[in-house]
Formats: structure tokens, C-alpha cells, sequence
């Protein structure tokens, strides 16, 4: 990892007994933001940080050290220059972000991927935009915590609001929390806003929020290329 690379930790979520760092980055320093965040991540829940991250057959990451410990479950997703990474205890986890941006066919683009109480949502929400992505990154999250892909995440189905997190009906053992975030004041994008959703199993509850040092976040209940 260079010490050149500019990355700057923008926010830190807890959410029950799992953490995830939302980083700014270089289009091309994606693995350098995976790397430091597993060196907050990894001691904050109490494992040495020498676990390395891997990649299965298909692309979903793992992490892997002395082969006697479970390894903790991990997932990362990518949207243009930013990278959340979550880690918790060994079981099903899934994040997911999306970069708040103009999208003018979200109702087309609904009206094909999503169901008709999701809909009705997005027709009541002030913003629909931002209904979208947070229905959106739901689905995502919590297929990638049951280690299926994008097919997956159409499948899933929501009980959407227009302030709180979707309920998931389809996934009845996952509870997903939305979060939205501001980019700091390093990144080239620092007006722009990130969508992103956590999955973990429906038994974790409690979120913890902070500002980490060098980054101002927003942290509120709520151009992708993700990772499980």
C-alpha cells in the first residue's frame, strides 16, 4: 500500500456487535481503503490484525489467518470514489452503498425491480431518489449477507417507509439499518452524499454512531459496484 494514497475515513457505524468504516478514496485505491480499514476494524473487535482478505470462486470476499479461528465475516461494496467495509462475528453480513446522485428513470427502473407496496412508497416519498437507494441497498445488503448476487437482491421483498430503515419481509432472520452519509472535505466529490444498508441477523440490535477523527459525518436512518 502506498503512503501516497489520499483516503480519508469519513465515518464509523456500529451496528450491534458489527462495525463499518466508510472511506473517500482514488478511483484505483480501492484494496489501500480495504487495508485500512481492517486496521481500525479488526482490533476495535478484538482480533489481531492480521487477517487478509480474500476472494472466493465467486467474488465474495473472506478473511483469512491461523486456520484454528473462526474468521470474523466481512463485506465490502465500492460506488465511484467511496468504500464501506463491515466486519463482525463469523455469520451472515452484507453492506451496500450507493452514491446520492440524479437517476431521472428511478420510477421506470422501480416499476420493473421493485414491488407494488415499494412502489406505492416511492410515489408517497419527497424525494424519491433517495427512497430508491435506500430500498436499493437494502436488497443488496441483504443478499450479500445470504451470499447471492444481484438476482438475489431483486427477489428480496421490503416493507418500505419513507423515514425508516425497510422492514424485509422475504429474509424474516435479517434486520437491515439505512445510514447516509456526507463525503468529506478531502474527496473530489465533497458535495455529494452516500445511501448505504447493513444486514445482519435480526438478533443484533442497537446502532452506534461516531465521527471519526479528520471527517465530519452525517449519520441518519434512511454509481455502484459492490462486493458481498
Amino acid at each position: 500500500m502506498s503512503a501516497e494514497v489520499a483516503i480519508d475515513t469519513i465515518a464509523q457505524l456500529g451496528i450491534g456487535a458489527t462495525r463499518v468504516v466508510v472511506m473517500a478514496r482514488g478511483e484505483r485505491d480501492r484494496s489501500a481503503a480495504v487495508e485500512l480499514a481492517l486496521a481500525s476494524l479488526l482490533p476495535a473487535l478484538g482480533y489481531e490484525p492480521t487477517w487478509a482478505v480474500r476472494h472466493d470462486a465467486r467474488g465474495r470476499p473472506f478473511l483469512i489467518a491461523a486456520p484454528e479461528q473462526p474468521a470474523p465475516a466481512i463485506s465490502i461494496s465500492h460506488s465511484g470514489g467511496v468504500t464501506a467495509v463491515a466486519v463482525g462475528p463469523p455469520g451472515p453480513l452484507g453492506v451496500d452503498i450507493e452514491q446520492v446522485r440524479t437517476m431521472p428513470a428511478v420510477t421506470a427502473v422501480a416499476h420493473r425491480r421493485f414491488t407494488s407496496g415499494e412502489q406505492s412508497m416511492l410515489r408517497q416519498a419527497t424525494d424519491p431518489t433517495r427512497a430508491f437507494l435506500r430500498i436499493w441497498t437494502a436488497k443488496e445488503a441483504v443478499a450479500k449477507s445470504v451470499g447471492q448476487g444481484l438476482r438475489a437482491a431483486l427477489a428480496v421483498r421490503t416493507q418500505a417507509t419513507t423515514q425508516d430503515s425497510p422492514r424485509i419481509l422475504s429474509h424474516p432472520g435479517r434486520r437491515v439499518t439505512n445510514w447516509q452519509v456526507q463525503l468529506g472535505p478531502h474527496s473530489p466529490h465533497a458535495d455529494r452524499q452516500v445511501i448505504g444498508a447493513i444486514a445482519v441477523p435480526s438478533l443484533s440490535t442497537g446502532v452506534r454512531r461516531g465521527h471519526p477523527q479528520g471527517g465530519a459525518a452525517s449519520l441518519q436512518p434512511g454509481h455502484r459496484d459492490a462486493e458481498g
